[in-house]
């Protein structure tokens, strides 16, 4: 059965100490130390919880201003999407709907196959500087660059296009989407799509992070899954996979 270590939380990557049990990885010891010099201790300091927690929230409220000021300046990638400011590129759907502005250089960080397809592939980043996503809808397409501009997507947005985004960032090599993702998926996991997600991780780009989470869920609520309409006709369609259930039960 496949097994995960859940990771030590720390105190400081982490939430505030709510007792006197404190927990802090070496990277952030190492920067309290540092930090607690300015904050008036000596090297190897042994203070009192609460000095230590005085210590934390005063890190951890820098910490919060810089990633405040980072979303703010990165944020204006996403607007400039939205508006379409200095384009040079259209994205088009694969339905009829309307296209999307978008600007090379940004695809181009974002994804080394978009970079190569709009660097040389001319069969398909066409004469009249139009990149066609013909596994995409316009919808999904616009989640898709939504999510290239500014890294994040709504919640309501990922829950509803979070499958055809994990392939669509599989093809063209976001692998940052497609951990964000495959988390997504995973805490969505119930007895009655969990199979489905199975059948995806192992068929679609064979990716063994998502598998194994999957195949632990369904050991830990096998009675469930297998109760579902989906079971039987999984099991007839995918008779390897089964075995793999049932042995990951054993």
């Amino acid at each position: 059965m496949p097994m995960f270590k859940r990771k030590t939380k720390c105190n400081i990557c982490g939430p505030l100490p709510s007792s006197n049990s404190l927990r802090v990885c070496q990277d952030c010891k190492d920067h309290i130390t540092m930090r607690a010099e300015r904050f008036g201790y000596e090297r190897g300091f042994s203070p009192k919880i609460v000095e230590v927690v005085d210590v934390l929230k005063w890190i951890k409220g820098d910490v919060m201003d810089v990633r405040t000021e980072r979303i703010e300046f990165l944020s204006g990638f996403a607007k400039q999407f939205n508006k379409g400011t200095h384009a040079d590129l259209i994205v088009k759907p694969g339905d009829k709907n309307p296209s999307f502005s978008a600007h090379r250089v940004l695809l181009a960080s974002r994804s080394d196959v978009l970079k190569n397809m709009l660097d040389s592939d001319e069969s398909r980043v066409h004469p009249n500087d139009t990149l066609t996503f013909q596994e995409l809808n316009h919808e999904q397409l616009e989640c898709f660059m939504e999510f290239l501009y500014s890294g994040e997507l709504p919640s309501k947005k990922l829950e509803k296009h979070v499958q055809c985004l994990l392939t669509a960032a599989d093809k063209y090599g976001v692998p940052y989407l497609q951990k964000y993702c495959e988390k997504q998926m995973v805490k969505d996991f119930t007895p009655s799509n969990v199979l489905d997600v199975l059948e995806i991780a192992d068929s679609a780009f064979s990716n063994l992070t998502l598998k194994e989470a999957a195949l632990t869920y369904i050991s830990r609520n096998m009675r469930s899954v297998v109760s579902t309409e989906k079971f039987a006709d999984f099991a007839v369609k995918n008779p390897q996979l089964t075995v793999q259930i049932a042995r990951a039960w054993t």
